[in-house]
């Protein structure tokens, strides 16, 4: 993601889906959502959304803004995630409804890094259209 310009971040790719921008906002949602489950809150959807709106005005600094977002949630879950006792990880993640859910600690913990991979891949296709030669 250090590589992506302000321009390539905010673009929409040709034929649709999200940009890149919305990508990295959507992995930072979910990443605070996952921290708090394993910090022992009720499973419930992101706070943020689960697809955040682009900011109003998308700059260099607006854009540094949510790389910095998306690190520090990875760097709030991994700390998160070494803080769980053992014995916790086969536990169920309760929901907010009160369900204890079918969902382990390390099945979210899991869930998560695939997620991510899953829009990371994303990026890479769209920055592969983004910069194929002869594009504009």
């Amino acid at each position: 993601l250090e590589t992506v310009s302000v321009e390539e971040a905010r673009t929409v790719p040709p034929g649709g889906g999200p940009c890149v921008w919305a990508l990295v906002l959507h992995m930072a949602s979910w990443t605070r959502e996952v921290a708090r489950r394993l910090a022992g809150q009720p499973a419930d959807a992101p706070g943020e959304g689960d697809w955040p709106p682009l900011p109003a005005r998308r700059g260099a600094r607006e854009w540094g803004t949510a790389l910095r977002r998306l690190d520090d949630a990875h760097q709030h879950l991994l700390d998160v995630a070494r803080s769980v006792p053992r014995v916790r990880w086969n536990d169920p993640v309760p929901w907010v409804d009160g369900d204890p859910g079918e969902t382990t600690f390390a099945e979210t913990l899991v869930g998560i890094a695939q997620h991510d991979a899953y829009h990371i891949g994303q990026v890479a296709a769209v920055l592969r259209t983004l910069r194929a030669p002869g594009r504009p």
